[in-house]
């Protein structure tokens, strides 16, 4: 299914049908306020499909809420999803769930399993997104989303279950700024990316949907 997935947003891609993309989940898809003022990375996505490719009527709709945890998407799913007829979905959740600690856990992998499934029954293609890391140490904003890890497992282990596309930017991140004052590089404050993690999270998602071009402004977007 997952490269069954693949294939049908190739042709989705090369077909000249408007196509409706939406992201949704908690801040860090909204991009409220720790951007201050520079694109998310839905955003940059619309940028790169309505722009870039020529997909000018082409709908990228950002539905995502400050504050949401899985349950939240869950009663709202109607009007920030199905309602919208989308063609694919974009999923990134877990970091406000990650507050109940483990005892969260088993919830969130039913509420999440729910969603994918809801998405299907929607006739769009679900596209799960881990959340990037976060300082997670004593002091920290994070301090109360220690067991975040752990909701990132269970996302990668429905994803392989459900065998749909999974973008894993926790690993990317920990891959290529491993340590916390490299990790601060992406971030603007513990949990939220900023403009320059909002950059990265698209060039994953451009290059997991083999829509990255380094000859694309948006691709190779670089803030000195």
């Amino acid at each position: 299914m997952k490269m069954e997935d693949m294939e049908k947003i190739k042709t989705l891609l090369i077909a000249k049908k408007p196509l409706t993309w939406i992201f949704t989940g908690d801040s860090i898809t909204h991009g409220a306020l720790h951007t201050y003022g520079w694109r998310s990375f839905s955003e940059h996505f619309s940028e790169r499909i309505r722009f870039e490719m020529g997909r000018g009527l082409d709908y990228v709709i950002n539905t995502g809420i400050s504050g949401n945890s899985t349950s939240e998407v869950l009663q709202s799913f109607e009007r920030r999803v199905s309602q919208l007829k989308p063609d694919v979905v974009f999923l990134m959740i877990g970091t406000n769930d990650s507050v109940a600690g483990m005892d969260g856990v088993n919830t969130y992998e039913s509420n999440l399993s729910k969603l994918v499934d809801l998405i299907r029954q929607s006739d769009a293609i679900p596209v799960l997104n881990t959340p990037n890391p976060i300082l997670s140490e004593v002091g920290t904003g994070g301090a109360n989303r220690a067991c975040l890890s752990e909701y990132v497992r269970v996302m990668r282990k429905v994803a392989e279950q459900k065998n749909i596309i999974l973008i894993d930017h926790w690993k990317h991140w920990e891959t290529i700024k491993p340590g916390k004052d490299s990790m601060m590089e992406w971030l603007a404050d513990s949990i939220h990316p900023n403009l320059y993690g909002h950059i990265e999270i698209a060039k994953e998602i451009f290059k997991a949907l083999e829509i990255y071009d380094t000859n694309s402004p948006t691709c190779k977007l670089f803030v000195p």
